[in-house]
């Protein structure tokens, strides 16, 4: 589809791994690669996503897939997921191996070079789908084959504006951190046919969380997209300082207790020094007899 030497462009990007396939035989490995192949293709056909409008690479034990910019990524999150989900469902019901998987979205500029995709945005999405709080939770997910993990820019720009689209299901989705390698990233994850993927180890974050944090070797025009506005982050960390200053310096006297107020990037709206909205994190650090404070919007 695509010829060496063109520049990148912005691509939703896929990337499917098997579960435990290492563990594999020769002719079971082949079985597998076969109905790998066979539930892509599938999907593919059921959402009208032709083999011009995408390119695939084999990835021995998965398939790292990216599509021209005319496919909507809402559709491939949504009908397509669920066509993969319902393709593994009913190959597992005779496989002898059952095929369970790890499915990552993002997009971001890509490139390809006669040999392979190429680009940041491949990058993050390869790290999201080997991620280990991906495969923590398909190993928790009883009864289940797929997980499915999108960016936090993904995530943003296309589930939480879906609402309503066919399969997305913005509200089953759960945030967790990613820290591997040059990644640092809140990553959204997904187990369908479940209400909220099962918490695994503290993985999950349930304090809320907002647009996720982008990788942080990407720079401008690759990776996450275009840049998020620092002003708030920046105000947030300002008031939250000022705030303990004053706290420390109302409770000065014996025996008073002092506050740590953690305005989390994303997780609270900082209205003004005495005012906070959102979810808050407050620590007693004196008295531990004391009432907790309770700021204006709890």
């Amino acid at each position: 589809m695509t010829d060496p030497g063109v520049p990148a462009v912005y691509r939703l990007v896929v990337c499917g791994d098997v579960k435990d396939s290492g563990r594999l035989a020769l002719r079971a490995k082949l079985r597998m690669r076969e109905s790998l192949y066979q539930v892509f293709q599938d999907a593919l056909d059921v959402v009208g996503v032709g083999e011009e409008m995408v390119d695939m690479d084999d990835r021995g034990d998965g398939l790292l897939l990216a599509f021209s910019p005319e496919v909507p990524p809402a559709l491939m999150a949504g009908a397509w997921l669920e066509e993969i989900r319902q393709g593994l469902l009913e190959r597992n019901t005779w496989l002898r191996d059952p095929l369970r998987m790890r499915i990552a979205m993002h997009q971001g500029p890509v490139s390809h070079d006669g040999r392979g995709l190429v680009g940041r945005a491949v990058d993050l999405t390869c790290r999201l789908c080997d991620c280990e709080p991906a495969r923590r939770i398909l190993d928790a997910a009883d009864g289940r084959d797929l997980v499915f993990v999108v960016s936090g820019a993904f995530h943003e720009a296309v589930i939480a504006q879906s609402e309503g689209e066919r399969f997305v299901e913005p509200d089953s989705y759960r945030p967790s951190r990613v820290s591997v390698k040059e990644t640092d990233e809140i990553a959204w994850f997904r187990v369908p046919g479940l209400p909220v993927p099962p918490d695994v180890a503290g993985d999950i974050v349930t304090g809320g969380g907002g647009t996720g944090l982008r990788s942080g070797s990407g720079g401008p025009g690759e990776g996450a997209g275009p840049p998020e506005p620092e002003g708030e982050t920046r105000e947030a960390r300002a008031v939250a300082e000022r705030t303990e200053e004053q706290a420390e310096t109302n409770g000065a006297g014996a025996g008073a207790a002092t506050f740590h107020i953690d305005v989390r990037e994303g997780d609270s709206n900082v209205v003004s020094a005495h005012s906070i909205t959102g979810g808050v994190t407050i620590n007693n650090h004196g008295d531990s007899g004391r009432k907790r404070r309770r700021t204006r919007g709890e």
